[in-house]
C-alpha cells in the first residue's frame, strides 16, 4: 500500500516524510480503505495515546511526542 499513498499524500509531502512515517501513514490508510473519518481518527489518537503512556493531568514530553506523530513530523 505505501506505493499508493500518492493517492492520498501530495508528492510534495511524500518526499518530506521518512521511511517510518510513510509507513505509518499507509497502514492508516489501508486500515481505513482512505481517510478515517473523525471518529475513527479520535481512535487513532487515541491509540497513540496509550502507545506513548500519555496522562492528561501530566503534560511532558510524551504529550509532546504524540502532537508530532498526530502531526507526522
Amino acid at each position: 500500500m505505501e506505493d499508493d499513498l500518492d493517492r492520498w499524500v501530495s508528492v510534495d509531502d511524500l518526499e518530506q516524510m521518512s521511511s517510518g512515517e510513510r509507513s505509518w501513514h499507509a497502514q492508516i490508510f489501508e486500515s481505513y480503505d482512505g481517510y478515517p473519518s473523525l471518529e475513527r481518527l479520535w481512535k487513532v489518537m487515541d491509540e497513540l495515546w496509550r502507545e506513548l503512556n500519555c496522562v492528561l493531568l501530566v503534560p511532558d514530553d510524551r504529550l509532546s511526542e504524540l502532537l508530532r506523530a498526530l502531526c507526522g513530523k
